[in-house]
């Protein structure tokens, strides 16, 4: 039976009452109703009233947030109702999971556990201002979303969501902290994150998802393992907050994911394969880098590594923009291979010795020196060879000015590429090139060195090539130096040399340009054209083509005239429209070999007009080359030379060879298509050669080629000597034509000038010894004037005449001094002092004395155009020498001729010297040469012009 509400009874003992099964319900939490409760009795069902006293256990309650937006305290929007607290002996289980829910703390409850989110959509719990208790576990699944803006205690966390700790506040897990961040978990640390009593991520080892440390504190992980390890899904940020945040690691950091420092990390070993980014501000202390991902260090980064990197693997990037370092030193000073990716672009110098002494960089390697981000370019210099496989640039992004600096060779090789941007520069003691290489407008590239440089493939200039060094820069056949024309430039001062093509740069020689192979080197010009200032040389057989048929390529050529440079023509030197003429030659042009020529783009012979060699010209014929112009009568003012085995032959409608000045040396031959006549109206002619044409000799005539070596010339025909002209001869032994000098004259000789003897290499000759100096068909006339015939104090000269022959005979004793008259004593001003000239004779006792004319005994004055100095002879006057004296402008081209052609020659008696008084020095210094007090110490005798 049913007990109804309100009914009482007394139970029986259920032995006595058999078996009994009953239930009883009660309602929830304190209703007030009465229990309900059905016994079964055999044979009896009765319902009775229970008395309403119950004793209540302790709950724990699932709470679920109702879902959108709310506060925490709202009872409503939560199911059961109520505000979730543990109180009254109830503890809460909460959940806010809808996908569609955002929580604010207005209260400060304590709660048994925390579920935020589920799979999909938003569930975000904003802590506010109000403490949050979770004594148990705290789960933040993936779409769920924790923001501690006030303090909040946890026992443990379990976050594959989102969590964010401000600044200010700390999350606090009252269990372990965290050993791994799941992929696609955030964790974001402004704040405190505290396990126990030490970091909440103390024992983290692995990284799956993301990891942001702002705080301004200092984190330190332990992994378990060893080395904390970034995944390839994880993502590492490390930036400052209020203070600079340090992350240090007690072991290695492996990372395959991405890692961004802006503060500071410390690691002992880093393995990155991922990204790894130290931004401005960032500072990582590592002892080992190995890097196979991406590495960058931004502007204002830095990163101190301890052990050097000596290469970057293929595959890699390592970008340097900030510091990269080793105590003072670039942590790339020891950088031997570039396989992947090496960007340095931080504005600052930095050295690379690599071990083996070169920086390779492979197929699959590219190296930059740059810097994108300001105008301060950065310099890179390799303290050895560079051998490029692959790109090399020197600037890319930035303005410059960047360089990359070789000291030994850089080698560029087949299918590599080396580019040179705007305004940045690569300098490079050689330069090997059988790739391609890129010089933009306002780029420089600079061969420096003096070794051997090749190109046999393409260089491509818009900027510059400056081949600056004194070595060998070598274009194979095939090979090209190719410009854009404008500004593009190329400057020489080494060799360059082979075959090839140079085409539209401006070109300015000052080195050599040497076209040495059977394959012609041809240079085209742009329109600023090429202009030597060096030497354009052509080897025997080879070829040099300077610019098209349309002429103008050659600078140094206007109208009729080159001028500059020096021109050594063994093979075929071509420029200039067809009837192209060098009527003047102002420059060194030298032709060596039959073989050697000028002509222009019509074949014809550029020299056969050539009628002046200018005073700055210098023109030679050597090895057997020859010559014939068709222009008629030649002018040199310049220096003229015809070596052994060559012929100059004058041709066209006179045939005359005038010379003004300068010098001409024929050791060849000098000759005319039809008899005409060598006039020396100044300068000197010197040679061992031929004169085919009469000679007429009002300058000087000297044979032989210099001092030291005496030689004979021959004169073809008749020689004259005009009152002005004079003959010098030097003697050097007693062989005509190698040890004396001799002119031999087939016809007629005429004397009537100067005939100046100087013995040289130190030769005395022995009394009785004759020296034939000239040698004719027949000898008319006499040297007006002939100086040098005093050998010594016991020997001299004396001069005899024949029909043909001039003969020096060498007898005993002094040659007889004569004392002149005022008229021929030297003049004032000028003595020898220490074997050198000078206005003034200093003298410690006596201070500084004026100088007049001594009234020493001397030879005669002689007027003499000009002559060779001797070894006796003192230096050149030509520097000091004072107002009346004209001595003749020697040239550059020959020794001999360079030498100032006046003699002093002055002889003292020491035994005299030493007998005198000082004060019968000074009387005799100022004495009439016929006073009385004149001293007879010795002689003068000088030649020049008065």
């Amino acid at each position: 039976m049913f007990l109804p509400h309100g009914s009482k009874c007394k139970l029986m003992p259920l032995v006595a009452l058999g078996a009994l099964f009953s239930s009883a319900t009660n309602s929830q939490a304190g209703d007030g109703s009465a229990a309900r409760m059905v016994l079964r009795l055999p044979g009896l069902i009765a319902p009775f009233k229970v008395s309403p006293r119950i004793v209540r256990p302790s709950s724990t309650i699932n709470s679920t947030w109702n879902g959108g937006f709310g506060n925490w305290s709202v009872a409503s929007d939560w199911t059961p109702v109520g505000s979730p607290n543990n109180s009254g002996g109830n503890t809460y289980n909460v959940t806010i999971d809808t996908g569609s829910d955002s929580v604010t703390l207005d209260t400060s409850p304590t709660i048994n556990a925390l579920t935020l989110g589920g799979s999909s959509g938003s569930s975000d719990l904003f802590t506010s201002s109000k403490t949050l208790t979770v004594t148990g576990a705290l789960t933040v699944n993936a779409s769920g979303g924790l923001f501690v803006q006030s303090n909040l205690t946890a026992g443990s966390l379990s976050n594959t969501g989102y969590v964010q700790i401000y600044s200010g506040t700390t999350l606090h897990l009252t269990n372990n902290g965290l050993t791994d961040i799941p992929a696609g978990s955030f964790l974001y640390v402004q704040g405190a994150f505290t396990a126990a009593t030490q970091s909440g991520l103390a024992g983290l080892g692995s990284l799956e998802g993301n990891l942001e440390l702002a705080n301004g504190q200092t984190t330190t992980v332990t992994p378990a393992t060893g080395t904390f390890a970034v995944s390839g899904s994880g993502s590492l940020i490390v930036n400052p907050g209020s203070a600079a945040t340090t992350l240090t690691v007690n072991g290695n950091i492996a990372n395959s994911g991405t890692v961004s420092d802006s503060s500071n990390l410390n690691a002992t070993t880093l393995t990155n394969t991922g990204s790894f980014t130290v931004s401005s501000g960032g500072v990582v202390n590592l002892t080992t880098l190995n890097n196979t991902g991406t590495f960058a260090v931004n502007h204002g980064g830095t990163v101190n590594v301890t052990n050097p990197i000596t290469d970057v693997p293929a595959g890699s990037t390592l970008d340097v923009y900030g510091s990269l370092s080793t105590g003072s030193q670039s942590t790339l000073n020891p950088l031997a291979g570039v396989e992947g990716t090496l960007y340095l672009g931080n504005g600052v110098a930095a050295t690379v010795t690599p071990g083996g002494g070169t920086l390779t960089v492979a197929v699959s390697g590219t190296l930059f020196v740059d810097n994108p981000d300001t105008t301060t370019g950065t310099n890179l210099t390799v303290s050895g060879n560079l051998t490029n496989e692959g790109s090399t640039y020197a600037g890319y992004f930035g303005p410059g000015p960047n360089v990359l600096t070789v000291t030994g060779g850089l080698t560029n090789d087949s299918f590599a590429n080396l580019y040179i941007r705007s305004d940045d520069t690569v300098n490079a003691a050689t330069l090997t090139n059988s790739g391609s290489i890129t010089v933009s407008s306002g780029g420089t590239l600079n061969v420096t060195g003096a070794g051997t440089s090749t190109n046999s493939k393409t260089i491509t200039v818009d900027g510059t090539l400056a081949l600056t060094g004194q070595g060998t820069f070598n274009l194979t056949s095939g090979s090209n130096i190719t410009g854009g024309g404008g500004s593009a430039a190329l400057t020489n001062a080494g060799t360059l040399e082979g075959a090839g093509t140079i085409s539209d740069l401006g070109i300015t020689n000052t080195g050599t340009i040497l076209a040495n192979q059977s394959t012609a080197l041809v240079i085209q010009p742009s329109s600023t054209g090429l202009t030597n200032k060096g030497i354009l040389n052509i080897s025997a057989g080879d070829t040099l083509q300077i610019g098209t048929s349309a002429g103008g390529a050659l600078t140094n050529f206007s109208g009729t005239t080159l001028t500059g440079g020096a021109y050594q023509v063994g093979g075929t030197l071509q420029f200039g429209s067809s009837g192209t003429t060098i009527a003047t030659n102002a420059a060194n042009i030298t032709l060596s070999g039959a073989g050697a020529r000028i002509i222009d783009f019509g074949g014809n012979n550029v020299l056969a007009g050539f009628g002046n060699n200018a005073s700055t010209g210098v023109f030679k014929l050597a090895s057997g080359a020859s010559l014939t112009t068709t222009a008629g009568n030649f002018v040199n003012a310049g220096a003229f030379t015809v070596s052994t085995g060559s012929t100059f032959t004058i041709g066209g409608a006179s045939f005359n060879f005038t010379q003004t000045s300068g010098a001409t040396t024929v050791d060849g031959t000098l000759t005319s298509t039809s008899l005409g006549t060598v006039s020396v109206n100044g300068g000197s002619l010197f040679g061992n050669g031929t004169v085919s044409d009469n000679v007429v000799d009002a300058g000087v005539l000297s044979p032989g080629d210099s001092v030291s070596k005496p030689g004979r010339l021959t004169v073809a025909d008749t020689y004259t000597q005009t009152s002005a002209g004079a003959l010098d001869i030097a003697i050097g032994g007693a062989t005509a034509g190698t040890k004396y000098d001799q002119l031999k004259i087939t016809q007629g000789a005429t004397l009537g000038g100067t005939l100046n003897i100087g013995l040289v290499s130190g030769f005395t000759p022995t009394v009785g010894e004759t020296f034939t100096i000239v040698n004719a068909a027949s000898v008319s006339g006499t040297f007006a004037t002939v100086t040098g015939l005093s050998i010594n104090g016991s020997e001299h000269f004396t001069i005899a005449y024949s029909g043909t022959k001039v003969v020096l005979k060498v007898v005993s004793g002094a040659l007889t001094a004569t004392v002149p008259g005022p008229s021929q004593v030297v003049r004032p001003g000028i003595l020898p002092v220490a074997g050198r000239y000078g206005r003034e004779i200093a003298s410690k006792r006596f201070g500084q004395l004026p100088v007049a004319a001594p009234a020493l005994a001397v030879h005669p004055v002689m007027e003499v155009r000009g002559f060779r100095p001797m070894d006796m002879v003192a230096p050149s006057l030509a520097p000091i020498a004072p107002a009346g004296w004209s001595p003749m402008a020697a040239t550059a081209y020959n020794g001999m001729a360079a030498m100032n052609h006046m003699r002093f020659e002055y002889g003292v008696d020491l035994k005299a010297v030493l007998k005198t008084h000082r004060r019968q020095w000074l009387k005799g210094l100022w004495a009439d040469p016929d006073s009385p007090n004149a001293l007879s110490l010795g002689y003068m005798v000088y030649t020049g012009t008065r």
